[in-house]
Order: structure tokens, then sequence, then C-alpha cells
């Protein structure tokens, strides 16, 4: 709950123009691979629900229901990065992307 709210707060104030000289690219790099990359993975129970029940875990990332979760929390971060900081996030998140594939 304590890194659901504290990406919940960094998601707040990179929404706020007058911080964006906090975020340089060095910060934004940081920041996809510290913070959202471990933790919008899919962990162990998110695998086990969609194996055991998939329309629930469908209607959950659907319905927006895990906000409360790590994972919520990091896909809400991501919203907020890419509200300012569009080009940066993308590209630090796309080179992740093309390592697991």
């Amino acid at each position: 709950i304590l890194v659901s709210h504290a990406m919940k707060v960094l998601s707040t104030v990179a929404k706020l123009e007058k911080h964006r000289p906090l975020f340089q690219p060095l910060a934004l790099k940081q920041i996809c691979e510290r913070i959202v990359i471990p933790n919008i993975l899919l962990r162990e129970s998110d695998l086990e629900l969609l194996e055991d029940e998939p329309m629930e875990y469908i209607h959950r990332d659907l319905e927006g229901s895990d906000m409360e979760t790590r994972r919520g929390s990091a896909s809400e971060l991501v919203k907020s990065l890419l509200a300012l900081y569009e080009k940066e996030v993308t590209e630090n998140l796309y080179s992740h992307i093309v390592q697991f594939i």
C-alpha cells in the first residue's frame, strides 16, 4: 500500500508544470527503470488469477479496480509522465519492451 501511495504522489507531482525541472531525462530514465518496470510486471498472483479465473482478471484490468495495486499505480504514473514528457518516457519504455519481446 505504501509503494502504491508513493507512486500516486509522484504521479501528482509529475503532472504539475512547476515541478518540470525535477524531471530531467536522467530522472525520467531512472523512474522508468527503477519504479515503473518492476511494478508493472505481472506477479505470480496475477498469473494465477489469469489461469484460474481469466474473466475476473480481464474484468479487473478493464475496470481499473487494480488502481490500489502496485501495477495499477505504476500505470497511472506512466500516464502522468506521458502528459508532459511523452517523447522521453516512450523512448525509455520502448527500449524495455523490445528487450521483453
